[in-house]
């Protein structure tokens, strides 16, 4: 590969697209430098923005503080140091940033890691795993795989098809989580509905919680608003001492246990209510198992209370009744979280089909002209005016589409380009048709 250096100046944006690798590391010039294949790469000034096209894999530094716009990268990127505002559109494989500003990416194929973000971090798909560590606001809108995330401020997640786990976080709103949620030391969190075991240590909590499987939250306040709690199988819920709460509990096992205010209670029935203390939030409880309700730690209870507990044996006919109706929430539960996942699988498939049937007619029309197989070389592409990075909408809360093109459709094309089933050129020409195909809407 060699080295090529472009002087640029303050306020230019660096638009990028690489058939293979990248990475993009920020400096302190006013200056681009380009490692690349030679004969694979063409690189144009137009107006404000330096185009940059490789066909090969691609070393390229840029001034730090500058916006860079990332239109293809067929293969792995990373970014480090870039600390202006990155726009990425599509990465074929894996993508790690570090020490970096604001970040908008639209799809990325693999896993992804961010570490130390300046800016706000917003994703609209990640094919696999995503791992969060230190950033401003973080709102994503489909995981295949696992999301972690550490340290950041306000946290909003559509879906997540693995596990959640997250700790430090300000905010945090979940609607659907395919395995398990286990999340510590979060100021607030809203979470809507996980397929198994929810683990939340959360300053104060609102809105529902399911899970499929078992339940364990500890409030460190109950001044917030209504919570409502309901899970497959047990619920354990730590309250803070001297809080004061309006308790409405369902227990599959009719086992309620209260360890309150230094006294501990076992409530054999179905249905419980009591005001705690002065009263105030309302926290309804529904599980197919067994309820635990302290104002202790779980390593306070262990010894006296877990023993008090197990005094109290199932009788036959209770255990048979007990075991249905814990089945059967759990599977209520269940049923809503795998129904998020077909109605996506569906639209996924919808978009193959129809995205395949695109890329065959863009094709055909962009060959229609070649002599003996080989493309005339187009001139590069302009690229548009690059904005403050935008929110991307997770599908919490009434989701209106944020792109003409989907983001299972930009997978898709992805997909098709790794398989080598289209070349790059074929893939832009695919997503311009089907940009043209919403324009005419």
């Amino acid at each position: 590969m060699e080295q090529q250096n472009y002087p640029i100046s303050e306020g230019t944006t660096i638009v990028i697209r690489t058939d293979k690798d990248l990475e993009v590391r920020g400096w302190d010039r006013p200056e681009v430098s380009v490692q690349s294949n030679p004969d694979k790469t063409r690189v144009q000034q137009e107006e404000q923005n330096l185009m940059i096209s490789c066909g090969d894999d691609a070393e390229i530094q840029v001034p730090a503080t500058s916006t860079v716009k990332i239109k293809l990268a067929g293969g792995d990127a990373q970014i480090d140091g870039v600390t202006g505002i990155a726009e990425i559109d599509r990465i074929g494989g894996d993508l790690q940033v570090n020490h970096a500003g604001a970040i908008s990416v639209s799809v990325i194929g693999g896993d992804a890691d961010f570490t130390d973000l300046a800016g706000d971090l917003a994703i609209g798909t990640v094919g696999a795993d995503l791992n969060v560590q230190h950033s401003k606001g973080v709102n994503i809108g489909h995981i295949g795989g696992d999301l972690d995330v550490q340290q950041a401020q306000s946290v909003q997640v559509g879906n997540v098809g693995g596990d959640f786990t997250g700790r430090d976080l300000s905010q945090l709103k979940v609607g659907n989580v395919g395995g398990d949620l286990s999340v510590g030391d979060t100021q607030s969190a809203s979470v809507e509905n996980v397929g198994g075991d929810v683990e939340l240590q959360v300053g104060t909590a609102e809105g529902n919680v399911r899970a499929g499987g078992d339940l364990t939250v500890q409030l460190g306040s109950t001044t917030g608003g209504e919570l409502r709690l309901k899970a497959g199988g047990d619920v354990n819920l730590y309250l803070p001492k001297e809080a004061g709460a309006q308790l409405e509990i369902h227990a599959g096992s009719q086992d309620i246990s209260l360890e309150l205010a230094g006294q501990s209670e076992l409530i054999e029935q179905g249905n419980f209510t009591r005001v705690i203390g002065q009263g105030g939030t309302k926290i309804t409880i529904s599980a197919g198992g067994d309820v635990r309700v302290s104002d202790q730690t779980e390593e306070e209870i262990g010894k006296g209370f877990a023993q008090h507990k197990h005094r109290w044996h199932h009788g036959p006919e209770k255990t048979q009744w007990f075991a249905g109706h814990a089945a059967r929430l759990s599977e209520e539960i269940q049923q809503q979280v795998n129904q998020a996942v077909r109605q996506a699988g569906q639209q996924v498939q919808q978009a193959i089909q129809q995205a395949e049937q695109q890329a065959r007619q863009a094709v055909e029309q962009a060959t229609s002209g070649w002599t003996d197989g080989i493309p005339p070389a187009p001139p590069a592409p302009a690229a548009p005016k690059v904005e403050p990075v935008p929110p991307v909408e997770t599908g919490v809360d009434n989701p209106e589409r944020t792109s003409r093109i989907s983001e299972e459709e930009r997978v898709t094309i992805l997909s098709m380009l790794q398989q080598k089933k289209i070349t790059v050129d074929e893939a832009e020409k695919l997503l311009e048709a089907l940009e043209g195909k919403y324009g005419s809407d």
